[in-house]
């Protein structure tokens, strides 16, 4: 659903909506009302930008727990409540995207990670990184954050759990999944590599 197609709506239903959302700010039971009825459309409004149904997944989380916080905040314009939750998605996609070019680009410019060596030894090396930066963009939002705090900015877990105000455990799964997910990006590579020679 597009933001446009959102914004045709029953008066009647903008009526409930707006007696809901004041509710909300109020009421958390009220706003998980709001997140029921639209987390649906925000997903799949996520979805079409992001093609990826775990960046839309936690994108979508994203969208309401920004939501939930400004909800004071929010004023009624008199288009539907659905305008600002996909400004909020909007905004996000595009922090999402700012943080994965970062995120390519730490791993890219970490030069501790090629040895001194000869030149094709570096050109091999930093075509590596250079891999697996790529593959790294194949992960989710809060693994590609795990693995460029523990890789590029070489952070322990703790460091990472406190910086992303996630558990330990939470955020070393995360870690084991980044590296699977890195791993079989890397290994699928090397297999299409062997298919076309």
């Amino acid at each position: 659903m597009s933001p446009d197609a959102a914004c045709v709506v029953d008066p009647l239903d903008l009526l409930e909506e707006r007696d809901l959302v004041e509710r909300a700010k109020e009421d958390p039971e009220a706003f998980g009302r709001l997140y029921e009825r639209y987390r649906g459309g925000v997903y799949r409004f996520a979805c079409s930008r992001l093609r990826n149904s775990h960046d839309a997944e936690d994108l979508t989380a994203d969208v309401f727990m920004r939501a939930w916080q400004a909800i004071g905040r929010y004023q009624s314009t008199g288009a539907p409540f659905t305008t600002w939750l996909y400004r909020i998605a909007s905004n996000a996609i595009v922090d999402q995207q700012r943080k994965r070019r970062a995120v390519v680009e730490d791993i890219d410019q970490h030069r501790d990670l090629a040895a001194a060596g000869s030149v094709e030894d570096l050109v091999v090396e930093r075509d590596r990184v250079r891999r697996i930066g790529l593959a790294a963009q194949r992960l989710s939002a809060r693994q590609r954050t795990v693995f460029a705090l523990k890789f590029s900015h070489d952070l322990t877990h703790n460091a990472i759990a406190r910086r992303m105000g996630r558990s330990l455990g939470a955020v070393k799964l995360l870690h084991h999944r980044a590296i699977a997910g890195v791993r079989a990006a890397m290994r699928g590579e090397a297999d299409a590599v062997e298919l076309t020679s």
